[in-house]
């Protein structure tokens, strides 16, 4: 059986074709009598619209894409699951496009061309435009400014890059840094390790200069330890209790697997971003940075809006947005 086409529709209801296709949009301009004569007709028919084709048409095709590595972390699944349902609210399909590149830039199945087909697509006109969450630990600079040079409306969410011009929803690292300290202080932290560090990350960046600086400012002992090889020497004699701030649970496992014995006769609490999965232990206690996914993902979609409309004036606005809570990980089990 041939495919039915709007002129299939507009001949069985003797109508022309462009007032069928107006009907079809439930346009003023057509009597509702008539409108209702041909959505039926279409319906009988089997008809179904092209989209492709009302997007070359039209230059719009009401759909955007969010564009991540994969949605191996709940974090990430969350806030793609936000981001879904604000852009269905507002009209807006959304379709996720994963590259499958890992966080510090080793493909994992496909190589690295897949994303950079991705971007090719997304500015030959398949969709309005696009949300990014940029890998972690690699600098994809170069693939995602062929979006500015096309002048392809997307935005950055949750994380950026220094070298491509578009404006970003975020967490307030500053914010989030300070809470996460304060929590650790209450629970009697003395003194602090700050395992964040890496050059190509500028919220990792953001993490440790916001932490230091308010550690300074409060007269707090620290040390940094930007690499995993480095020993920790505690700075106060005796055996304070100790803070421990990371972006996520891998590192914390990573750091102390090579270097525990320092920490065995300290109490310990973490300061950890995002998620922490299972007991605390080592720690008597993990305070976790959660991140307000709902209004990242509103962000997002309304600056991403902007930029299709042609609103958005400058072309990188920020939106930093403070954690919605700091919560508490103790052990389920309490001798």
């Amino acid at each position: 059986m041939n495919k039915i086409t709007l002129i299939d529709v507009a001949r069985f209801c003797h109508v022309d074709i462009s007032t069928a296709s107006r009907a079809l949009r439930s346009d003023p301009r057509v009597k509702s009598k008539t409108q209702e004569l041909v959505k039926k007709a279409a319906n009988r028919l089997g008809y179904r619209p092209n989209l492709l084709a009302k997007s070359l048409a039209g230059g719009k095709t009401n759909t955007l894409w969010v564009i991540l590595p994969s949605i191996d972390s709940i974090v990430d699944a969350k806030l793609v699951h936000e981001i879904s349902r604000y852009a269905n609210s507002l009209d807006y399909s959304l379709f996720a496009a994963f590259h499958d590149s890992e966080e510090f830039g080793v493909s994992k199945g496909n190589p690295i061309d897949h994303y950079v087909k991705i971007v090719d697509s997304a500015c030959q006109g398949l969709v309005d435009g696009a949300i990014v969450l940029p890998r972690r630990f690699a600098d994809d600079s170069d693939i995602l400014n062929t979006f500015v040079k096309n002048e392809f409306p997307f935005v950055f969410v949750d994380n950026y890059l220094e070298g491509v011009p578009t404006s970003v929803a975020m967490t307030d690292q500053k914010q989030a840094t300070e809470s996460l300290i304060q929590h650790c202080l209450q629970a009697g932290a003395k003194e602090f390790i700050l395992l964040f560090g890496n050059d190509t990350n500028p919220v990792e960046s953001r993490r440790l200069t916001s932490s230091r600086d308010y550690l300074i400012r409060q007269r707090i002992p620290f040390t940094e330890i930007c690499e995993i090889q480095k020993t920790w020497k505690p700075k106060k004699k005796g055996s304070p209790a100790l803070a421990v701030l990371g972006s996520s649970q891998a590192i914390f496992h990573t750091y102390l697997a090579e270097h525990f014995s320092p920490f065995l006769q300290h109490k310990l609490v973490f300061g950890v971003f995002d998620e922490w999965i299972g007991e605390p232990s080592p720690a008597q206690k993990v305070f976790v940075g959660i991140q307000n996914s709902e209004k990242l993902a509103k962000e997002a979609v309304d600056l991403l809006i902007k930029k299709i409309q042609r609103k958005n004036k400058s072309p990188k606005e920020i939106k930093r947005i403070p954690l919605v809570e700091c919560r508490a990980i103790l052990p389920s089990i309490r001798c």
